[in-house]
């Protein structure tokens, strides 16, 4: 069949929702994304909640201090994900600022 003609594709379509429709994978396909679309709908922040610039500071400040990962995600509430990623920000920008390089900061 030639699905270049719009019999062709039309048919192609139908062939390819009645595929998605048995398709397991597909069907889990469908309902997450119309669940996460009726969520935006409703107006519901979908993510990774932000740390915020006074958060980002405190991490910033606590590292300055010489206190470790663990130890600030402990006082702070937070992953220790969170803190390492605010801490590679901070450290590239300080090199961009003309701060002290990466490798000067552990030596």
């Amino acid at each position: 069949m030639n699905t270049r003609s719009k019999a062709g594709g039309l048919y192609a379509a139908v062939e390819v929702r009645c595929y998605a429709e048995k398709n397991p994978q597909c069907q889990k396909f469908y309902r997450v994304n119309s669940g996460l679309a009726r969520a935006r709908a409703a107006g519901t922040r979908l993510g990774r909640p932000k740390v915020g610039s006074k958060g980002e500071t405190r991490i910033e400040e606590l590292r300055a201090a010489g206190m470790g990962i663990k130890a600030v995600a402990r006082k702070l509430g937070i992953g220790t994900g969170t803190v390492q990623r605010v801490d590679l920000a901070v450290r590239q920008k300080n090199i961009g600022a003309g701060g002290a390089s990466l490798v000067t900061r552990y030596l």
